[in-house]
């Protein structure tokens, strides 16, 4: 199995944290603010022995629900449908932790669930979220929820006690907290139009079942591997979402999906393969 950058003895301590690239002391107007060592560092699955990077993956992702929003919005507003997309990548940022990586680089047999992990750092950085899209702290956690739950249930929350809370922050671990905060920031700068303002919380808490519904079924397309398998470590985040979006990499997988009268797209055929390991 290809070793992750940051791990083994011959890997100095911090070199994760300085081949991330601190997003929040970028230039303004840069769009590549994760370097490729730094995406590399975190994997999302692992494809016929190769380990597809965890932003890639929620890239790929991403793109999917761009594809299946344009054909159809879910909110009637350009700006609001962005930043359900924007959120839509973020769905698996709790892969940025310490616990996933050791399980899927088989370091430890288990992990916390990542879905759960995805909701702790989205809530952790919700300040970021909200410089960069705007709208109530309600309206984002509803929405979070919504994309971070897409394995088949809402997010737990704290018990108020913080025993939960130190438990995760264990599991995500210090590095992977700085990650997710340059990928985010990262993140966002893809989606310049996204912004929640004026979406009340009561809004956002109906609207999060169908963003659920749609990170589900783009998140179903994007794990196809088929369609969305390892890509060359060197490629920087922007070059991947251009070759995603602006190529029109995914239009196929798009093309296998039709409306059925509910205005959901629904499977034709196409399953993803069995040859992918993840959570």
């Amino acid at each position: 199995m290809r070793e992750l950058p940051g791990m083994g003895s011959s890997a100095p301590p911090g070199d994760i944290r300085s081949s991330l690239g601190i997003a929040r002391q970028a230039e303004p107007g840069r769009t590549d603010m994760i370097d490729a060592k730094g995406i590399a560092a975190w994997p999302g699955k692992e494809i016929d022995g190769e380990f597809h990077s965890a932003l890639r993956h929620m890239l790929d992702v991403g793109a999917v629900a761009d594809r299946l929003i344009g054909k159809r919005p879910v909110t009637g507003s350009a700006s609001w449908d962005q930043a359900v997309v924007l959120l839509i990548v973020l769905h698996d940022l709790g892969k940025f932790s310490e616990s996933f990586r050791d399980q899927i680089t088989g370091v430890a047999a288990r992990a916390e669930y990542h879905s759960q992990l995805s909701f702790v750092l989205l809530q952790r950085h919700d300040s970021l979220l909200g410089k960069r899209v705007g709208g109530s702290p309600g309206a984002r956690r509803s929405l979070c929820a919504s994309v971070a739950g897409h394995h088949g249930g809402p997010p737990k929350l704290d018990d108020g006690r913080g025993i939960l809370e130190r438990r995760w922050m264990t599991a995500i671990g210090e590095r992977a907290v700085e990650a997710a905060a340059d990928v985010i920031a990262s993140v966002g700068t893809l989606f310049r139009q996204a912004s929640l303002e004026g979406l009340s919380a009561s809004d956002a808490k109906a609207l999060s079942w169908k963003v659920s519904g749609l990170t589900v079924q783009a998140d179903w397309i994007g794990s196809n591997t088929e369609w969305f398998g390892c890509q060359a470590p060197g490629i920087p985040m922007i070059g991947h979402w251009t070759r995603l979006v602006l190529t029109g990499s995914v239009r196929t997988p798009c093309r296998l999906f039709r409306v059925g009268s509910t205005g959901w797209p629904f499977v034709l055929r196409h399953h993803p393969r069995s040859g992918s390991r993840t959570r």
